[in-house]
Parts: C-alpha cells; sequence; structure tokens
C-alpha cells in the first residue's frame, strides 16, 4: 500500500499541476471578455481532443517501458520510439490546425468576432502539439521507469513558476490579450517537453539499478 501512494500521489499531483494551469488560464481569459473566452474555449478544446492521443500514447508507452525494466533490458528504445510517435501523431493534428484554423473554429460558431480572436489560437495550438504530445509520452516513459517525482516538479515550475508568469506578462502587460496567455502556455510545455525527454534518455542510459530511482 505504501509503495502505491508513494507512486501515486506525485503521479495526481503531476496531472493536478499540468491541468490546473490550464485552467488558471481559462480564468485569466475570461477578464477579457465574452467573446475571448468563447474563443479560448473553442481552440483549447480542439487542442485538448486531439491531445487525448498523446495520452493514450504515453500509457503504452508507460506499459512498454515497465516491461523493458522488469525484464532487465533498456527502456530506451520503447521509451524513445513512443516519443517518435507521440510526436507524429500531434505533427498530424498540428497540421490540420494550421491549414484549416476556420474551418475547424467555424464549426462551433459562426460568430464573426470569435472566428477572429479563435483563428490565431488555433494556429498557437498548432504550434505547441508538438510539445503537449512529447511532455505526455516523456512523462509515461518516466512512470514506466518508476520516476514520478520528477515529472510533478518539471510540470509545477515549467507552468507555474515559468509559462504562467510569462502568460501574464505578455498579455496584461504586453496588451498581446489572450495570445499572450497562450505563448506563455507555449512556452511552459517547451520547457517540460524538453526538461522530461532529457530526464528520460538520461535514466534510460544509466545502469538499470539507478534506473528506478522512486519505485522502491
Amino acid at each position: 500500500m505504501a509503495v502505491v501512494y508513494r507512486l501515486g500521489v506525485p503521479i495526481g499531483l503531476q496531472l493536478l499541476a499540468e491541468v490546473g494551469v490550464f485552467g488558471m488560464t481559462a480564468l485569466l481569459a475570461g477578464r477579457l471578455g465574452a467573446t475571448v473566452v468563447s474563443a479560448h474555449q473553442i481552440a483549447i478544446g480542439l487542442a485538448s481532443f486531439t491531445f487525448m492521443g498523446a495520452i493514450g500514447v504515453g500509457g503504452a508507452t508507460a506499459v512498454r517501458v515497465g516491461r523493458a525494466v522488469g525484464a532487465g533490458r533498456s527502456p530506451m528504445r520503447p521509451g524513445v520510439l513512443g516519443l517518435l510517435l507521440g510526436a507524429g501523431l500531434m505533427c498530424v493534428s498540428a497540421s490540420m490546425y494550421a491549414a484549416f484554423p476556420r474551418a475547424l473554429i467555424g464549426a462551433f460558431t459562426p460568430d464573426a468576432d470569435v472566428l477572429a480572436i479563435g483563428v490565431p489560437l488555433l494556429r498557437i495550438a498548432a504550434l505547441f502539439q508538438l510539445f503537449d504530445g512529447v511532455q505526455a509520452v516523456a512523462a509515461g516513459a518516466l512512470r514506466g521507469a518508476g520516476d514520478v517525482r520528477f515529472p510533478f516538479w518539471a510540470n509545477l515550475g515549467a507552468h507555474w513558476a515559468f509559462g504562467l508568469p510569462l502568460s501574464i506578462g505578455l498579455a496584461f502587460g504586453l496588451d498581446l490579450g489572450v495570445r499572450g496567455l497562450w505563448f506563455g502556455l507555449t512556452a511552459g510545455l517547451i520547457a517540460v517537453a524538453g526538461g522530461l525527454s532529457a530526464r528520460f534518455v538520461r535514466l534510460a542510459r544509466a545502469p538499470l539499478a539507478r534506473a528506478l530511482p522512486h519505485a522502491g
């Protein structure tokens, strides 16, 4: 039971840190008006829809990495394959968002003002899709290797200490509005994707006894 809590609590906190920053961004977008928050919710809903694919790949990667570690093999191959698959999947959705933003936003609303705000947001979503997918799969790979604390601290630092303050500064300090909020989110996702991927590669290259820092 102690092992379940030791593994489960940091995973839950990681998800709270990650989901919480998107919730906070929605609250901040609400300060910019009903039209802005409507566009924000449509665009973030579309981005979240394709993100579910990356979550699935991350779960499968966690299983494959865990099986490799349990069998005494290096987890590098299944982890890297998962990262490539997740990145490839998100590149497809990013291409769709970049190519057809007006049609996708227009499927939810005919309002011209919402369309005018939502189309640039979906193009920003196309930018961060790759990093969002990579960080989701990298977190899964680390869970499979037994490292559940680092993803929590990485999300806390990248999103709450870096991305969110940047979002607020860009949106309200530099008057970029909701686009500033999204640029800050993107910066946080880039940071956490890089940190989690580097962490997994470092652990996968280490001797197996040291590849499970928190599982025991």
